[in-house]
């Protein structure tokens, strides 16, 4: 049930990502950041189904043991200071293979970080924006490598699909969601009539996993972090 009721998002922008906005082949490689977020984990989980690659970055060595078992995904540690030293780190995950997208999760200084990454003519895709700061670009990559910028945004992306396509994405996942094919962690279990706590737990820094509401009869341990 607590699989079920995270079904909308993360994994369906996941899906999405990956496999309506670009023709991606068996073996490309995609670099991410927020690795760890709820989506970045979906993210690697079906890329490694498709047989694509992932690089993806998170801020904390911490993340990283949870992440290991996601097949054909490598992981970088960006503590933030040092963006020579993440971008030769990607390189070296990647054997210096060009990689043929970026999705972004934080905006602003992020977003050119992953522009520097990809190879020519490739996109960064925003989805999200942590940072709360506008997404930034370097003009050498736009207009030298033709390196593209482009926004997604489900319920946008839900409007031109088609009510018919929809519904065949989410079956797909409820099937992968119940046999443990796809699985997102959860961090904690709140009461519906425990917001306060439930707000403090999802904004915690460190947290591994989403927060989720349960009813009084759901039978649903809450967990006591």
């Amino acid at each position: 049930l607590l699989q079920a009721s995270m079904r909308k998002a993360p994994p369906a922008p996941a899906w999405a990502l990956l496999h309506c906005l670009f023709a991606l082949s068996p073996g490309d490689w995609i670099v991410q950041n927020a690795g760890n977020s709820a989506v970045g984990t979906f993210v690697n989980a079906l890329a490694a189904r498709a047989g694509l690659r992932t690089v993806s970055i998170v801020r904390r060595p911490q993340a990283v043991p949870p992440l290991a078992r996601c097949h054909g995904s490598a992981f970088v540690v960006d503590p933030g200071g040092d963006p020579q030293a993440v971008r030769d780190a990607v390189a070296q995950a990647t054997g210096g293979e060009p990689v043929r997208l970026a999705l972004d999760a934080i905006g602003g200084a992020a977003t050119g970080l992953l522009g520097s990454m990809v190879a020519d003519g490739a996109t960064v895709v925003v989805y999200g924006l942590l940072s709360g700061e506008p997404c930034r670009l370097a003009p050498h990559d736009v207009v030298f490598r033709d390196v593209g910028l482009r926004g997604f945004w489900l319920p946008r992306w839900f409007a031109g699909a088609g009510a018919q396509r929809v519904a065949a994405l989410y079956a797909e996942l409820a099937a992968l969601l119940a046999d443990g094919a796809l699985h997102a962690p959860v961090a904690a279990c709140r009461r519906l009539d425990d917001v306060a706590r439930a707000l403090a737990a999802a904004a915690a820094g460190g947290r591994e996993g989403k927060v989720v509401f349960v009813t009084d009869d759901s039978g649903l341990p809450t967990f006591p972090n």
